[in-house]
């Protein structure tokens, strides 16, 4: 008997809804990166959230500042619930599949609120996580090629710690960003979209990608973690294709339990 309490000490939590559908693809991670027994009970827990209307586009804010941060909007909803979480559970390990949340704008305030409240939960950065990844995994990898939303193309997230490891961002033209844009947010036939059309999303991105090919790239960030709902490739042209979100997930399995942590 374990009155009431749960049998594991920690749970995983993914606040989602930036977009919608890249938070069930981060559950969806979790779930086939995960060792288990072949039962319900040897799964770990995991709580995912998914609060669209209660936050701002993450766009929109990077690139006007006067907006709402959706840094508060997410705690709003968030706090709530990890104040239950934090008493039944020893530790918290919380990942948002957002890559535009991560800008330092809008991450380094809600991290630092978490810390401060919340000293049993750890935030995953996806921005460390994949440049580690990239460090470890293709040491020789010198230009780096990323497809994202207009605000983490602004704001650049991963230039910094990009430039510390010796390597190169490569950013897409103003033409191909507008592609890029389309493909995630056109509401006929965008990822977004309730008719979103894979077929014609995924031929429009793998033309992006061969500019990225063609400009030297060593591998290709998909810098938004919508694009993995159309790109599922692991690699394009024999180019690496970096998946933030699948390191994400990874990375919150390993940090929870690292014994259950699916081989690749």
């Amino acid at each position: 008997m374990n009155d009431g309490l749960p049998a594991d000490d920690c749970v995983i939590v993914i606040v989602g809804g930036m977009g919608p559908m890249a938070g069930l693809k981060c559950f969806e991670y979790v779930m086939s990166n995960s060792i288990t027994n072949g039962t319900d009970q040897d799964n770990l827990s995991v709580l995912a959230l998914s609060f669209p209307k209660n936050i701002g586009d993450r766009t929109e804010y990077v690139l006007d500042r006067t907006n709402p941060n959706p840094a508060q909007s997410v705690l709003q909803f968030l706090i709530p619930q990890l104040k239950p979480l934090s008493s039944l559970y020893k530790r918290i390990v919380l990942g948002v599949p957002c890559i535009t949340f991560h800008c330092p704008c809008i991450f380094s305030a809600f991290e630092g609120i978490l810390q401060e409240s919340f000293p049993n939960v750890s935030v995953v950065s996806i921005v460390s996580e994949t440049v580690c990844h990239i460090c470890s995994h293709y040491p020789d990898a010198a230009r780096i090629g990323i497809m994202s939303t207009n605000g983490t193309r602004k704001v650049k997230p991963f230039q910094s710690k990009m430039n510390e490891a010796g390597k190169q961002m490569v950013y897409l033209s103003d033409d191909q960003q507008e592609i890029v844009t389309q493909c995630i947010f056109n509401t006929e036939w965008g990822i977004k979209s309730q008719r979103y059309d894979r077929k014609h999303v995924h031929g429009l991105l793998c033309r992006v990608m061969d500019d990225l090919v063609a400009n030297h790239c060593d591998a290709i960030i998909l810098g938004c973690t919508e694009i993995p709902l159309a790109i599922e490739e692991a690699e394009y042209r024999a180019i690496p294709i970096i998946n933030p979100l699948l390191i994400m997930a990874r990375t919150m399995i390993q940090k929870a339990d690292a014994s259950k942590l699916r081989m690749q």
